[in-house]
């Protein structure tokens, strides 16, 4: 990536040309040739500035892309397929995220099925446990009244 130096015009180098041949014996035409020089000298450092500015950007950014190999490797066709292999391996994790996602509502879904039909059976257990206590009240009720039976039987 090499550029171009930069060149003075054309009309320039002619113009400091005539100039030094006219200013054979005036003052003023010689005040404006050192000028001028004086200008391409100004334009000839920056170009060398340029030049140097440019060589340490070429630098630069041969220390970011490293060369092609031997075997004609491409750095920029590396860092596609690696861009590749990073999009593959996000689709995967959106995919296995998806499916994680899916399943933890599955087992919401069971798990409220499962305290549902829980919550069922506990009342159910409750309603026979109070049944049973209701009948189990009843029998004590008859047992001490035929025992009340049996002992005034035997008494009297």
């Amino acid at each position: 990536m090499r550029s171009r130096p930069v060149r003075l015009p054309l009309t320039l180098a002619v113009v400091l040309a005539v100039g030094a041949a006219a200013c054979s014996g005036t003052g003023e035409l010689r005040d404006e040739l050192e000028e001028l020089r004086a200008e391409q000298a100004a334009h000839l450092d920056e170009e060398r500035a340029l030049r140097g500015r440019v060589e340490e950007l070429e630098e630069s950014v041969a220390v970011l892309i490293p060369p092609a190999s031997a075997a004609g490797d491409d750095p920029l066709a590396d860092l596609e397929e690696a861009l590749a292999e990073l999009e593959d391996r996000v689709t995967e994790l959106d995919e296995s995220t998806a499916s994680s996602d899916e399943a933890a509502a599955a087992a919401r879904d069971a798990a409220d099925a499962a305290a549902s039909d829980l919550r069922a059976t506990l009342d159910e257990v409750r309603g026979s446990t109070e049944q049973v206590r209701g009948e189990l009240e009843e029998l004590r009720t008859l047992y001490e009244t035929l025992r009340d039976r049996v002992d005034r039987m035997q008494s009297g």
